[in-house]
């Protein structure tokens, strides 16, 4: 790809129809790289600090939604990260990975009538998602293995927030990852929409972690659900 007429004073370069760069705030865009820069993905690394006051971050954006950052210059890229959930070419995997660890074999799983691995590849719908509900997701990866171990993701219901799905890898339940995801969606979101539903069976061990967030219950819904007898 050539990039025509680029100047160290551009602000905003269309890439293509659908991907263009805006210049950043390095202070926040740095902030994002720190968290969301990976060298196993990526394959290469500049020894600069992720918030060195240049003038060469750039946000990248697919249409209205923001889906990363670079830094460019003349014949020069490097720091370029994705922000979850939109570098597919690896979430899709792990996220139906963890999921499938996380609920098969429960009620859940049962319900939503979900039983093997592809099941639970995403497939979501972008009519029922925006950005602000995409910042407001949150992807936990195990910091010495890569491994995406818990991930809250929120959609758009009724024109509302809604979580679609929370999960965590059994062997780290117990450390407050739901949480920490469910307080982060929270603060995201505050201000920009009055309320966040779930939905959760009654009995469920995660009642108490939404009510101790102040989640309040809502009507109780009767479904009807058939548990298949093992063959």
């Amino acid at each position: 790809m050539q990039l025509v007429n680029w100047s160290e004073d551009i602000n905003f370069f269309d890439l293509s129809n659908e991907y263009s760069i805006h210049r950043a705030d390095h202070e926040e865009w740095g902030l994002y790289c720190s968290v969301y820069y990976n060298m196993r993905y990526n394959g290469f690394f500049r020894e600069e600090g992720f918030n060195t006051p240049r003038r060469n971050s750039f946000w990248i954006y697919k249409g209205e939604s923001r889906i990363g950052g670079v830094r460019m210059a003349p014949n020069t890229i490097y720091h370029l990260f994705y922000i979850p959930p939109f570098n597919n070419f690896i979430n899709e995997d792990e996220i139906a990975w963890c999921d499938f660890n996380s609920f098969t074999g429960g009620f859940e799983a049962v319900r939503r009538k979900k039983s093997f691995l592809e099941d639970f590849i995403p497939k979501e719908d972008p009519n029922f998602t925006n950005e602000t509900l995409v910042q407001a997701s949150t992807l936990i990866y195990e910091k010495d293995t890569g491994q995406l171990i818990a991930n809250c993701r929120l959609c758009l219901q009724d024109n509302q927030a809604a979580v679609y799905s929370i999960g965590v890898m059994p062997t780290y339940r117990g450390r407050g990852l739901a949480t920490r995801m469910l307080k982060r969606a929270l603060s995201v979101l505050k201000d920009k929409y009055p309320v966040l539903r779930l939905y959760v069976m009654e009995g469920n061990d995660a009642e108490s972690v939404y009510l101790n967030l102040g989640f309040i219950p809502g009507v109780l819904e009767i479904q009807s659900m058939y548990i298949p007898l093992n063959q």
